[in-house]
């Protein structure tokens, strides 16, 4: 394969990944087809197949995609912000990047409309992505660090970070 096939080949498959993206947000997991995949990106639904081997490849290959630009923006944010080492600059920076993405926001709000049947599969990218303690030890940290009071309980405060964020972002676009 030339230079010139792999460059049309990787643009073709950026082109399903986005097109993909943008039916899932529309329509849903469950209410998108390879049919429908094929017909928005103009190819056919073997050239799908080329690319991912089926409708949950497809899900997840768009998931890790979507996931890198999360953390890019949140990284840009973060180093943009002089109040970006502190827990409020960290999650003020992590609530825009999530806010500014749709697709990941859908997946922290595990929005049932968009994600779907996927969510019911038992081996969905988010069914071994709960890490119980992971935000505990972080707080742990940084209490040990002098950012967060240490008189607090760790797990209190991770509750309280989750309920703000989840209504943070759940909050209507203005």
């Amino acid at each position: 394969m030339n230079n010139l096939q792999k460059s049309d080949n990787k643009a073709r498959e950026r082109r399903i990944l986005d097109v993909t993206r943008d039916l899932i947000i529309r329509y849903g997991y469950d209410k998108m087809s390879m049919n429908d995949i094929a017909d928005a990106a103009g190819i056919s639904k073997g050239a799908i197949y080329l690319h991912f081997a089926s409708k949950d490849e497809l899900f997840e290959a768009i998931f890790y995609r979507e996931f890198r630009a999360y953390a890019a923006t949140w990284y840009e944010r973060l180093m943009a912000d002089p109040q970006g080492g502190t827990i409020g600059g960290i999650y003020k920076a992590v609530l825009y990047a999530v806010n500014s993405n749709p697709f990941i926001t859908a997946v922290v709000k595990k929005d049932p409309r968009v994600l779907g049947n996927y969510l019911r599969k038992p081996d969905n990218l988010f069914a071994n992505m709960t890490a119980p303690g992971l935000l505990d030890e972080m707080i742990v940290a940084l209490q040990e660090a002098g950012v967060v009071r240490r008189d607090l309980d760790p797990r209190l405060v991770t509750h309280l970070m989750d309920m703000i964020a989840y209504g943070l972002v759940g909050l209507p676009d203005q």
